[in-house]
């Protein structure tokens, strides 16, 4: 019949097409673009195909049903500023924080001290949901969630395209944004807290504005330590083991499933390394093992003052006689006087991390 129309149908996957149209677009990947996506209650992209729109509630496309956003989206944007009704929120928003984080890690900038300013817009919109004050935000940390917060580890890669590598002078060791490349918080620490170790004090020198640049930092933390040496990476540093270099005829530390992973990418010269060992309190014991977890912070003497120490990375694994290394860890004797500002007996050794 002439004049007739036929109905054409098409079948797309909107999630597969919003990967590769908006999160995978090359404009997804600048960091300036980020804080703009998640600060805009209201978004139009112009795709290479169709428009796509976002908003507090959903997201949609041309021609295609609306889908509902991702969770570190929908934890941030549907919260009014300043309306915090319960600590689920605040759990919820230190999530999307990390969430956040992680994204933002995977993003150049064309200069790289703008890594703090690049978010300082999206952190000041934190800090007002979250009812805290400007000198809580610690060079990309909030120093309500220390000291979970100095557990942040780089995502583990072989590829050259994916190496990680620390800024010189642009942030303290201790905090995420000292590392070019993708970053994570750890999983083992959401709920299980820190029982042995102590943040004495945080402080950050501002280079201007509150969540801007800064020109250095440092955590003053009480935790117990170990000496240790790092042996066998084959040149593989996540497969390197753990050795005590503290006393002599001991055992090495028998982590039973362990993760080692570097703040840099070394794929050479780990071995022999040796690094100090902090353990950061979360001590589970597993249903279905009789092991102890344990995690903390790889770390190694500046040498420009007494106790103090430059983060190197992050450990994490199932351990067998804990409470024998504990104690080894608690106890001066295995530790050279400079390497420590003081100690104690039941509560450890209070450290310098900058």
């Amino acid at each position: 019949m002439s004049g007739e129309t036929k109905a054409q149908w098409y079948i797309h996957h909107i999630k597969d097409d919003w990967y590769f149209s908006i999160d995978k677009a090359p404009l997804s990947y600048r960091a300036w673009v980020l804080q703009e996506r998640f600060l805009s209650p209201r978004i139009i992209h112009f795709g290479l195909n169709r428009l796509f729109w976002e908003c507090c509630e959903s997201r949609a496309a041309e021609t295609l049903s609306s889908s509902s956003l991702q969770e570190s989206f929908r934890n941030f944007k549907n919260l009014p500023s300043g309306i915090r009704e319960n600590e689920d929120d605040d759990v919820r928003l230190h999530k999307a924080w990390w969430d956040i984080v992680s994204r933002y890690s995977q993003c150049q900038l064309a200069v790289a001290s703008d890594k703090l300013p690049a978010l300082a817009g999206l952190a000041s919109r934190f800090c007002r949901q979250l009812q805290l004050n400007a000198d809580d935000y610690a060079a990309g940390i909030w120093r309500t969630t220390l000291p979970d917060a100095l557990l942040w580890r780089t995502a583990q890669s072989y590829s050259r395209r994916d190496q990680v590598a620390r800024v010189p002078g642009r942030a303290p060791s201790w905090s995420w944004a000292s590392i070019d490349g993708m970053v994570e918080m750890s999983v083992f620490t959401s709920r299980y807290g820190c029982q042995y170790i102590k943040i004495l004090k945080c402080a950050t020198f501002l280079k201007s504005h509150p969540f801007g640049e800064v020109t250095g930092g440092y955590v003053h933390l009480q935790a117990p330590l170990l000496k240790v040496q790092v042996t066998g990476d084959n040149g593989h540093p996540s497969l390197a083991e753990i050795v005590s270099a503290s006393v002599k005829r001991t055992k090495p530390l028998s982590m039973l499933q362990k993760l080692i992973q570097w703040d840099e990418s070394m794929s050479a010269g780990v071995e022999g390394v040796v690094g100090f060992l902090l353990f950061d309190g979360c001590r589970r014991k597993l249903s279905y093992e009789d092991h102890d977890h344990v995690s903390g912070l790889i770390m190694q003497p500046t040498g420009r003052k007494s106790g103090q120490f430059q983060r190197l990375g992050f450990l994490s694994g199932e351990i067998d006689g804990f409470d024998a290394i504990l104690k080894r860890a608690l106890n001066p004797r295995y530790l050279p006087p400079d390497w420590y500002m003081a100690s104690d007996h039941d509560k450890g050794f209070t450290i310098e991390l900058v």
